[in-house]
């Protein structure tokens, strides 16, 4: 310890061993300790502080609880700075005590973050950039979420050591490790029977659609001109440990692209600060991740947006009713955020997917190499195969199979003695679907072939109709 600073008496009559803190604290702050200080004795310390040594021992021990001492054996005890995983079990606790959720923390995360990337594209150098790219390419080319998690991890503790600012990084770090923790928390807490439990509960919702009477018939679509609004069964939410706010904030985040690992993009409408409501606005190519690949010029991103966008088109055709399909949508059109240039418009953001027809782009429908010819001829098929095949009218039969994924919806129609079967992978994925229908033989109507129903493999965001052909 350093000279220099004289005992002071205790002037707030507070106990012992908390003066002792306050004296030794004090002394860090002036700069009469530093770390890799040793203390002195014991001895020393109660004589100076006029404190028994049991209270310069509890203060000792104190101190190494929030990590701003070190006892090292038969040498003393000395100043450190393991003050970040204090702070983390903090973060734990506050998480924890006060009911916060994920999306909070990630909020805080966030903020930090952004002002570190500010300074690193500030910087503009290429080593960092290299750094980050080949971080992308891990987790593009990942085939497991744990892998996928561990990337996650080492991507935002990149970005928490290149912050400059040494009390950002700190924290930053620090938050890192609150996150992963409460992650690993949560996956404890709630394992893979809850979310099969979700599951099922959705499963259930769709067989209670199918069993309506069969005067009723619907209009589906993806999209229209409205705003989306979250219709959640929050009591279910409740029960699996999913807070109401929270998952909102998740949804809203998620679809504008800032969590999750979303390649969704859009825009808030009407939303409330306070209650954490809001509707959103985008198109569906670019909640599928077309726009975000195109912008980002990735061909196997937009691969799997453009089989998501079928994906859903496909799940939508295979319900009872009356399919619908927004104008911009049989292309593949994405937002349109000039609608902010019109000083009539600019505050309305429903308008991000009201844009005009893009007719240039939709010249593309003919080529199948396009994206626009992608999306246009993959529909027109569905269309097809929906007029041809007598299963999709209002009155069959329709109900919800078990998969063994929870990833994987399945759907059958039946009318008349003809079966069809749908199959949808939500998942970033490739799938397994073990659904052993053993009446017979089917054939996949987008393929052509014939397919055993025992285990039928659909890449990510893959679909297929399976066609009974034979008993």
């Amino acid at each position: 310890m350093k000279e220099g600073i004289a005992a002071e008496a205790n002037p707030k009559n507070q106990s012992q061993y908390t003066y002792v803190i306050d004296q030794i604290k004090k002394m860090i702050l002036t700069g009469k300790l530093t770390i890799g200080d040793r203390l002195p004795p014991e001895r020393d310390l109660a004589q100076k502080y006029n404190v028994s040594r049991n209270s310069v021992r509890e203060a000792m021990r104190t101190l190494q609880a929030i990590g701003l001492l070190e006892c090292r054996q038969g040498s003393g005890n000395y100043i450190v700075n393991n003050l970040k995983e204090q702070l983390s079990d903090s973060f734990s606790l506050i998480f924890m005590l006060d009911r916060c959720s994920m999306t909070d923390l990630t909020s805080l995360r966030r903020t930090f973050e952004a002002e570190t990337l500010r300074g690193i594209v500030w910087k503009d150098d290429p080593n960092i950039w290299k750094r980050f790219e080949n971080l992308a390419h891990k987790i593009r080319i990942s085939k497991s979420i744990d892998e996928i998690e561990a990337l996650d991890v080492e991507f935002h503790m990149l970005v928490a050591s290149l912050a400059t600012n040494p009390m950002i990084q700190y924290l930053q770090m620090s938050i890192n490790t609150a996150y992963q923790q409460n992650v690993e928390f949560l996956n404890v807490t709630y394992p893979r029977w809850s979310i099969n439990t979700l599951e099922h509960a959705q499963q259930y919702q769709l067989d209670i659609v199918n069993a309506l009477p069969k005067d009723y018939v619907f209009l589906n679509y993806l999209r229209c001109h409205d705003d989306i609004g979250w219709g959640l069964d929050y009591g279910s939410l409740v029960e699996e440990g999913i807070g109401e706010r929270s998952h909102k904030q998740y949804l809203n985040d998620y679809f504008q692209g800032y969590a999750g690992g979303s390649n969704s993009r859009g825009e808030l409408y009407n939303a409330d600060p306070v209650t954490g409501d809001a509707r959103f606005c985008g198109t569906t190519a670019s909640m599928c991740g077309i726009e975000k690949a195109g912008f980002e010029q990735d061909d196997e991103a937009m691969e799997k947006a453009v089989r998501m966008d079928l994906m859903l088109h496909a799940y939508m055709f295979m319900q009872s009713g009356i399919p619908v399909l927004y104008s911009g949508d049989e292309v593949g059109q994405v937002n349109d955020y000039t609608y902010k240039e019109n000083p009539f418009k600019a505050a309305d953001s429903r308008y991000i997917h009201r844009g005009a027809m893009n007719w240039d782009l939709a010249e593309n429908r003919k080529d199948p190499e396009t994206v626009e010819g992608k999306i246009f001829q993959g529909l027109e098929r569905l269309e097809q195969i929906r007029k041809t095949e007598k299963v999709f009218v209002s009155n069959a039969d329709a109900w919800t199979v078990d998969t063994g994924d929870r990833s994987v919806l399945c759907i059958g129609r039946y009318l008349d003695g003809e079966k069809i079967i749908g199959l949808f992978n939500f998942s970033e994925f490739e799938k397994t679907a073990h659904i052993g229908e053993a009446d017979g033989e089917y054939k996949d109507l987008i393929s052509g072939k014939k397919t055993d129903t025992a285990e039928v493999s659909l890449p990510a965001y893959g679909f297929c109709y399976l066609k009974k052909v034979s008993d």
